[in-house]
């Protein structure tokens, strides 16, 4: 059964989601930054697609992707990046190894998963590192 949705609808909730995927990735960077990781880039994009958070800690080049969620949903954020994302993010993460000439680095995914509680202005958060190896 497909459901359509009214235009107007629509037009509402694509601007509300992608303010809080911008809050949810300001977040993501402040808590990042806030145990010692040097924010590199934030959505970057090339043509492979786009990174959220590109981090260094220590002598590691972390990819980071942030996803968030209100709390009633049954897939965690964490759970929500499947393989197809995978692929994307590790084509991206490629991109942007060879454009800043990084590739004697060590590098990981990690997911920031972001769940935000009905009638609450602060979210939990769980940082997930090393959440799924590249993929070539």
């Amino acid at each position: 059964m497909v459901i359509r949705m009214p235009m107007r609808f629509l037009e509402w909730i694509l601007p509300w989601r992608k303010w809080l995927g911008n809050k949810s990735e300001g977040i993501a960077a402040k808590v990042l930054a806030s145990k010692g990781y040097i924010i590199l880039a934030r959505n970057w994009s090339c043509k492979s697609g786009e990174l959220d958070i590109v981090a260094r800690f220590k002598d590691t080049v972390v990819f980071v992707e942030v996803r968030s969620k209100s709390c009633d949903h049954t897939v965690t954020a964490a759970e929500s990046v499947g393989r197809d994302k995978q692929i994307k993010l590790s084509r991206a993460a490629a991109a942007f190894i060879r454009s800043y000439k990084l590739q004697g680095l060590s590098f990981r995914f990690d997911v920031i998963a972001i769940a935000w509680k009905k009638n609450s202005s602060s979210p939990d958060l769980a940082h997930h590192e090393n959440a799924f190896e590249f993929i070539s």
